[in-house]
């Protein structure tokens, strides 16, 4: 089981179990985020643990053995929590233990009546309002029982310290790794609850992510695009919009189920004329701006024909034009994203995701 619907739907099974053996909500939800299932979710390590029976699984969660799995087919408001709960992940990136401490599993089922016929934005925005009501820590010792003076005596951080990660997410965030590790060793919570979002692949050379200052700490709509490498000698292609004065490398979004090859042919032809054969996914970006998620797919690819481009209206109007220019003078072109950070931040986000992808690709870097 390696796909994504399977793995929501074991994922809200898991709360039907719950549910049905008459586990203490808090209980399950802190061993399930102190789990390995949690650690490979967040992680996006979908190997052969997913292949369990999920009273196994639920087992290794909870140490409760249970002889019979009654939850397929079970669509309930157990389920609606763990699909919910899961589906909040995907879209904040934030770690499971914040997302089960800022909206605990008992507030979860007192609202599926309110929310579970709703569009799922509806519990996203609601999820984002509860999330600046109480920091972190208040919640910790709130849910502990105790106070930031014992906390303080505990775990030999200075109060003033705390009080400071007490006020503000932002500053917990900032903290040390001692000083989070002490904080996590306090209250019995994984340490993963104190980073800002769970990076999905930082350690893969071929991924980058780039988050804008505006972006609202989840995604409701994500759209993808394909975009071609195409070098010849020392120049690259890229496309020029000669009346808006910014260049790109060519490519652009994908249609319906197009595939992401066909989708930087057709791309690279529209738009300059020549036709390529993409040999593979070299890099993917991923940008968070606002509430959206951009994901661009670079592609080396090398040129096997040429026929006339077919420009839409906007492009035609932006007179955008295929240009060949010496790899060194592209990349120099994009290092300068910055400059453009106050009169224009849509051609400064274009430069900053090109600048990375050339630096990645063609310099290593």
């Amino acid at each position: 089981m390696n796909d994504l619907r399977s793995t929501k739907e074991l994922f809200a099974r898991l709360f039907v179990l719950a549910f049905w053996n008459k586990m203490n909500l808090l209980s399950f939800t802190t061993a399930l985020s102190k789990s390995e299932l949690i650690k490979k979710l967040e992680l996006k390590e979908y190997d052969d643990y997913f292949n369990k029976e999920l009273t196994d699984i639920f087992f290794d969660i909870t140490g409760n053995r249970i002889n019979e799995d009654n939850s397929y087919g079970v669509y309930n408001d157990a389920y609606w929590c763990g699909y919910s709960y899961f589906e909040l992940q995907l879209r904040t990136q934030k770690p499971f233990a914040y997302i089960f401490l800022k909206l605990p599993l008992t507030k979860m089922v007192d609202i599926y009546t309110i929310y579970h016929e709703m569009d799922f934005s509806s519990l996203l925005e609601y999820f984002v309002r509860i999330c600046k009501e109480k920091t972190i820590l208040r919640l910790l010792c709130e849910q502990r029982r105790t106070s930031l003076t014992k906390a303080s005596y505990e775990t030999g951080i200075g109060l003033a310290t705390l009080a400071k990660y007490n006020a503000d997410d932002g500053a917990l965030y900032k903290a040390s790794f001692q000083n989070a590790f002490r904080i996590a060793e306090f209250f019995d919570c994984p340490i993963s609850l104190f980073v800002q979002r769970i990076s999905q692949r930082k350690l893969d050379k071929g991924f980058i992510e780039i988050y804008g200052d505006n972006y609202m700490d989840y995604f409701s709509n994500t759209r993808v695009a394909c975009r071609g490498i195409v070098i010849n000698g020392g120049s690259i292609l890229l496309v020029y919009a000669k009346n808006n004065d910014v260049w790109m490398i060519p490519g652009g979004g994908a249609e319906n189920d197009e595939e992401e090859t066909s989708c930087v042919k057709r791309e690279i032809s529209e738009e300059t004329g020549y036709i390529v054969g993409p040999t593979k996914c070299a890099l993917e970006i991923d940008e968070y701006y606002e509430n959206e998620k951009y994901i661009s797919k670079y592609f080396l690819c090398n040129v096997v024909g040429q026929s006339k481009a077919q420009l839409t209206e906007q492009e035609a109007k932006a007179g955008l034009e295929p240009k060949w220019i010496p790899i060194k003078d592209a990349i120099d072109i994009f290092s300068k994203h910055q400059q453009y950070a106050k009169e224009d931040e849509i051609k400064r986000g274009i430069y900053l995701r090109e600048y990375l992808a050339l630096r990645r690709i063609i310099q290593g870097k």
